[in-house]
């Protein structure tokens, strides 16, 4: 039995499964505000399976739209904001440090978004530092009291990915399929 079959029974609707996921970050988010941490890390990961489970009822459904993607990456994102707006708040970990992580961590996803605005290529080959690894690694971190640790290492694969992404689209879009035209929207000479 698939998962997305199962979960289906429970709620058939995958963005409802998205708004489900984002309340669970957001708690995740008051958790570590309250200096919970271990409580935060097992929210987050919960969160993470959540983000599995709408993707997988979705297709189990036929409810795959854009419309759905779309929610999904934009409540993906605020998730991450409340997360660490509640480790900030804590004062367990310095509030810049905190900051700096989910702002490369937000500049992941940017970077992929506007490749795939770009290109008709869908990237490949990066997978360590995105979403799922890095809720992953902060999660259990947490979970085990090392939270500083874990955002340290957040940051760290947040800074790798963006630097590989930056490299590996750059070159796609330099390709001879992939180059712009000084009439193209938005485009600009590096």
């Amino acid at each position: 039995i698939s998962l997305g079959r199962t979960a289906s029974s429970l709620m058939p609707n995958p963005s409802a499964w998205t708004a489900v996921g984002f309340f669970i970050s957001v708690f995740a988010g008051v958790a570590y505000w309250a200096d919970l941490p271990w409580a935060g890390g097992m929210l987050l990961l919960v969160s993470g399976f959540i983000d599995i489970v709408d993707g997988a009822v979705a297709r189990a459904t036929g409810r795959v739209s854009n419309a759905g993607a779309f929610l999904d990456s934009t409540l993906d994102r605020f998730a991450e904001v409340a997360a660490y707006t509640g480790i900030a708040a804590s004062s367990r970990v310095p509030s810049a440090i905190v900051i700096l992580a989910l702002a490369l961590s937000l500049t992941v996803s940017y970077l992929r978004a506007r490749f795939e605005s770009l290109s008709d290529r869908r990237p490949r080959g990066l997978e360590l530092g995105e979403r799922a690894e890095r809720l992953l690694a902060l999660g259990i971190l947490s979970i085990l009291g090392f939270l500083e640790a874990g955002v340290l290492l957040v940051l760290a694969l947040a800074l790798v990915t963006n630097i590989e992404s930056f490299g590996l689209y750059r070159r796609v879009l330099r390709s001879r399929n992939g180059m712009m035209t000084e009439n193209d929207e938005g485009s600009k000479r590096f």
